[in-house]
């Protein structure tokens, strides 16, 4: 019996530019349904909406700071801030 040679292996460097490429693509996805989400609930902050804004972020602390999330929500609000600073101007509304 004669034993197949085995397919050669790709290189590590083709195997972490796939998964960059992978990461990339799967942000982008992200950010284009979230842009849909936003867009359909289109949904205005005023100043009548502020308590419900404080409940929703302490509550989403809180749990963050019970089961140990509380690094990756800084690093995700801060992600978003610099995000919003980007991408500030786009929307057509005055700040």
């Amino acid at each position: 019996m004669s034993e197949a040679e085995p397919a050669p292996a790709a290189t590590p460097k083709l195997k972490l530019l796939f998964k960059v490429l992978l990461l990339i693509g799967f942000l982008l996805v992200l950010n284009y349904g979230g842009s849909l989400v936003v867009e359909q609930i289109n949904f205005q902050l005023w100043p009548e909406h502020e308590h419900l804004i404080i409940t929703a972020t302490g509550s989403s602390h809180g749990n963050d700071v019970r089961t140990g999330n509380l690094p990756l929500r800084l690093f995700l609000v801060i992600a978003l801030k610099k995000y919003y600073v980007i991408n500030q101007g786009d929307n057509g509304i005055d700040h």
